[in-house]
């Protein structure tokens, strides 16, 4: 064990046997509140038992108050400096979803690259692409994002759209994406849900939590999918498992731990389609056409989860929270590629992929706490965060990437009206590759993170905000055919300035953010034949979101989106100041149910999803028409069935049957090269399922 590590355990254990030995700091003062990441709670004598898996109330599912960011815990989204989406369990329950892709059109702000598959693929905001590992969090701590991910699993998805490098550490200015582990319940949860769709499949899940004693709390979820899918010969198998377990060893001291594993296998679905702008993007086709698929070809996925954390109250203003998750993708992805040709003909080929393996093991551990100055309230974090990621090609170990961050941030509360936030982290790159089992470096460096932001808050109501962000990702190495081949480049800087406002009326949240984000490119110049830093991409947006229940029968949940995003010094001049592949300059998304009064427990669910038109590649000369999809559902809860309440859902997706591009992505993000490829997304599909509690 390093120094470092010694270090953050040793200060760990600490602070934890300090503050029970040393518990007259909390018995002092019976009616003294303990803050824990900025939000209150009464603290009272006898052994409490932080319970976080309570089951959201309908306002709670189409707007959720509060999100989770990292170190800096949870915050209420009114006071965010920060653009965000919530995610409710509730509402992945209802909507049936089972994976992130159909998540994500939810929020206007947000695409999935979809690389091997919708299934796979890298989630994005603001249209800038995303990485396998800096931007995707579980419980506030890196994971990998390319493999399969199992929403049963979650209570929240938590989407930050702004740069939070500062926060996380470093990555690709295309957000934040945490998912949070479903947490033990106070009362008793036994859920058992039957599920079947139109196509054969048939599904069987198990949610059950509870709280035996004051001391321990315990939530597992089991799910078993399979069946047949859409296009003929397809096939379907999920599998999974989810543990968690709270234990309150003393009065002011939790210990979360998780567990998980998921098998995913998804054969016979339509391949990737692969094409230049000589030929184009012809309209999108039939996805269940069977001449763009092969029955005994897609990925096969197979990934396992643990993490621990500790959560100490050292007394009324200073807390400790300290975690490691380690995480291991195993994925085989055989695929189906199709190639579009000169006169529009379709030429289908498989491929035997090897196997791949990931591993990550990520870790954080922050200090929060509250000082006064005067007047002035200071609310402070230190912490630390950061992963080892390795991936192996077949058995043999391919590389190692090493990243750690170091951040202090203060949220100054100068009055009632008048508020700033200010991080700065500095982090840390290592990277090695192996060959014939030897080890050598090919990348080391480090840099600084920051934001700074002012907040105004006129009413109880609203909050505004103007904010400034830049955050690092690793630089990267010129390759062979370059006149400096090997020369490693320095991290690379994306900045942001966004301006906001952030509104909460009880019933009803909105928010509304204008952000400015530039993110440098390298590339090997076709002039000089030097590699380095030499375009940009340049995105300008507005995106503006409406969530709750503006009358009493209906709640809604919409957004919009407008990003006008370009490459800036493009590779050539063909691809300067062209509008960047696959982001659509409009993307809006409104989901509302109505509750019928006449029918008690009866309500209806619609939902419109709207994409513009895209530019299918760098030149701009061929572009993908904008789409439409509708779906439509009903739920039906009784609690009449022997006392036990049954919850009957229906949910048809893209009930028109539209047949559009889900997903448009570049062979190169800077504009080199002139393939780019494209998915099909699904036509018509239909899930019932009934649940009961008991």
């Amino acid at each position: 064990m390093d120094t470092f590590k010694r270090s953050k355990l040793s200060l760990a254990i600490g602070i934890f046997c300090a503050s029970n030995i040393f518990s007259p700091a909390f018995a002092d003062d019976s009616n003294a509140t303990t803050t824990t990441n900025n939000q209150s709670s009464e603290v009272t004598a006898e052994p409490q038992l932080v319970v976080q898996g309570q089951k959201s109330t309908k306002a709670d599912e189409y707007s959720p108050k509060e999100a989770s960011l990292g170190a800096l815990g949870k915050q209420k989204l009114l006071d965010l400096p920060y653009s965000a989406t919530v995610l409710s369990e509730d509402l992945l329950e209802d909507r049936q979803i089972s994976g992130l892709n159909d998540a994500l059109k939810y929020d206007s702000s947000t695409q999935m690259e979809a690389r091997g598959g919708v299934d796979i693929g890298r989630p994005q905001s603001r249209g800038m692409e995303g990485s396998v590992v800096d931007n995707s969090h579980i419980d506030g701590m890196n994971a990998i994002i390319t493999t399969a991910q199992p929403m049963e699993l979650f209570e929240r998805v938590e989407i930050i759209h702004s740069l939070t490098g500062a926060v996380y550490g470093p990555a690709t200015p295309a957000g934040s994406f945490n998912f949070a582990f479903k947490r033990p319940t106070k009362e008793y949860l036994n859920k058992l849900t039957a599920g079947y769709s139109k196509d054969g499949a048939h599904t069987l899940a198990g949610d059950f939590g509870g709280s035996p004693s004051r001391y321990v709390g315990y939530r597992f979820n089991v799910l078993k999918e399979q069946g047949d899918g859409y296009v003929s010969g397809s096939s379907l198998n999920r599998k999974m498992a989810g543990g968690a377990l709270d234990f309150h060893p003393f009065e002011h001291t939790t210990i979360e731990l998780n567990g998980s594993y998921y098998k995913y296998k998804r054969f016979g679905y339509p391949g990737g389609f692969s094409y230049s702008a000589s030929t184009g993007l012809p309209k999108a086709f039939d996805p269940k056409n069977t001449s763009y698929s092969n029955s005994a070809y897609g990925p096969t996925l197979d990934t396992t989860m643990e993490s621990a954390k500790l959560i100490q109250q050292i007394n009324s203003n200073w807390s400790l929270t300290a975690g490691v998750l380690h995480q291991i993708a195993r994925r085989t992805l055989d695929s189906v590629r199709n190639t579009i040709g000169s006169d529009g003909t379709v030429t289908t080929t498989t491929r035997d992929a090897s196997p791949m393996r990931f591993v990550i093991t990520s870790n954080t551990a922050h200090l929060n706490g509250t000082v006064h100055t005067g007047s002035i309230k200071h609310s402070l974090v230190v912490g630390t965060s950061g992963y080892n990621w390795d991936i192996y090609r077949s058995s043999t170990h391919s590389s190692k990437t090493k990243v750690q961050s170091f951040m202090l941030s203060d949220h100054i509360d100068f009055n009632r009206y008048f508020s700033t936030l200010l991080i700065g982290s500095y982090g840390k790159f290592d990277e090695l590759s192996y060959s014939d089992g030897k080890k050598e470096t090919t990348y080391k460096d480090h840099g600084l993170s920051s934001t700074v932001s002012l907040m105004y808050k006129p009413f109880d109501t609203l909050t505004t905000y103007i904010a400034h962000a830049d955050t690092l990702e690793a630089g990267s190495a010129a390759d062979d055919d370059a006149d400096n081949a090997g020369e490693v480049i320095a991290p690379l800087r994306s900045k942001q300035w966004e301006i906001g406002a952030n509104t909460d009326w009880g019933l009803l949240q909105g928010h509304l953010a204008l952000f400015h984000l530039t993110r440098p490119y390298a590339y090997t110049n076709s002039d000089t034949n030097i590699y380095g830093v030499q375009g940009k991409q340049r995105n300008n947006g507005i995106e503006l979101s409406l969530n709750g229940s503006p009358l009493s029968q209906v709640e809604m949940m919409g957004s919009l989106t407008y990003i006008d995003a370009k490459l800036k010094d493009g590779y050539s001049e063909d691809v300067s100041n062209k509008r960047v592949v696959g982001v659509p300059r409009y993307q809006a998304n409104l989901l509302s149910e109505y509750d019928f009064r006449a029918i008690e427990g009866l309500s209806l669910n619609a939902d419109v999803h709207y994409v513009g038109k895209r530019a299918a590649d760098s030149t701009n000369a061929t572009w993908a028409g904008s789409y439409t999809t509708l779906d439509l559902g009903a739920k039906y809860v009784t609690d009449k069935l022997y006392g036990k309440k049954l919850t009957v859902r229906l949910n048809a997706t893209n009930v028109t049957n539209r047949k559009y591009w889900v997903s448009i992505f570049p062979g190169s993000i800077y504009g080199d090269g002139n393939s780019a490829s494209a998915f099909l997304g699904a036509p018509l599909q239909m899930k019932l399922s009934a649940t009961l509690e008991f």
